[in-house]
């Protein structure tokens, strides 16, 4: 019987410590995760930069094809231009052109970059419960406490409110069940 005793005591010990080795590793798994999500966070924070200086330059390109096409469109110069200066509207008109083009890109870019966002705070969110269960889990099943009495202690309360409500069910119906009551009912003098 003694030995009973320390074959137990050993298994509830090795079964802690198989909890222990699962729950490190859930947190290293956990920690690896967590600076994925930051080197990912910070791809998205350089390329939307990388797209907001591009975007700026072609601002400025943009600001100086209107101003030229302003002066161009104000000037009261004869209706003929020297080929030089015709050459270089047509080009600046058809740089005007790729701007818009880029420009639209760049918008369909951010709009894509919102949607990746939000996508990955809602995946980190998810994560982020996840790895909270799962801490739960292990501070839980720790060494020293046995599952049956967590358990146990927390249902404890729900048995008891469920015995006596079974307890009031015996009461009113004398001990017999709901369809002996039923047919006790139907052969009363009362009913028919």
């Amino acid at each position: 019987m003694g030995s009973d005793g320390a074959s137990c005591g050993n298994t509830m010990k090795a079964k802690g410590l198989i909890l222990s080795v699962l729950c490190a590793v859930a947190a290293v798994g956990v920690t690896i995760w967590l600076a994925e999500e930051h080197q990912a966070r910070l791809r998205l924070g350089q390329e939307n930069q990388a797209l907001r200086q591009q975007l700026s330059r072609l601002a400025g390109l943009v600001a100086e094809n209107e101003r030229l096409s302003n002066i161009l469109a104000q000037a009261k110069s004869p209706p003929s231009l020297p080929d030089e200066r015709l050459k270089e509207l047509l080009r600046l008109r058809g740089e005007a052109g790729v701007l818009r083009q880029q420009g639209k890109e760049i918008e369909a870019l951010r709009q894509e970059n919102r949607l990746a966002r939000a996508k990955l705070e809602s995946t980190l969110r998810h994560r982020r419960l996840l790895a909270a269960r799962l801490m739960g889990f292990c501070r839980i099943h720790q060494p020293g406490r046995s599952p049956a009495n967590i358990r146990l202690g927390r249902k404890q309360g729900r048995l008891e409110s469920l015995a006596g409500q079974q307890h009031g069910r015996v009461a009113e119906t004398g001990g017999k069940g709901p369809r002996r009551q039923i047919r006790d009912r139907s052969h009363s003098p009362g009913h028919g």
